[in-house]
């Protein structure tokens, strides 16, 4: 279990890495603002694709939404365990 979340972490921050221009290393520290909200996501796409509420199609909507979230081009909200994708007009 705790092998499976350190996996999970590193994954995530080389996807933030790869794809967020505002992630950046400082020493031992990671600064990575959207970073809580990628986790969140992932892990509750990943719940609900386990229990069978999310099927492959959509699981991989989600991620295309965090991709989006991550180049500002969306954002997300939470509302009553649903995920809230509003879109962002520059």
């Amino acid at each position: 279990m705790v092998k499976e979340k350190n996996e999970k972490n590193i994954s995530i921050i080389k996807f933030l890495k790869e794809n967020d221009e505002a992630f950046f290393k400082d020493d031992n520290i990671i600064w990575a603002e959207k970073a809580f909200m990628v986790r969140a996501v992932i892990d509750w796409c990943l719940e609900k694709k386990k229990s069978g509420e999310l099927d492959e199609i959509a699981f991989d909507s989600f991620i295309k939404v965090v991709d989006k979230y991550i180049k500002d081009e969306v954002d997300i909200e939470w509302e009553n365990d649903a995920i809230i994708i509003k879109s962002v007009r520059n």
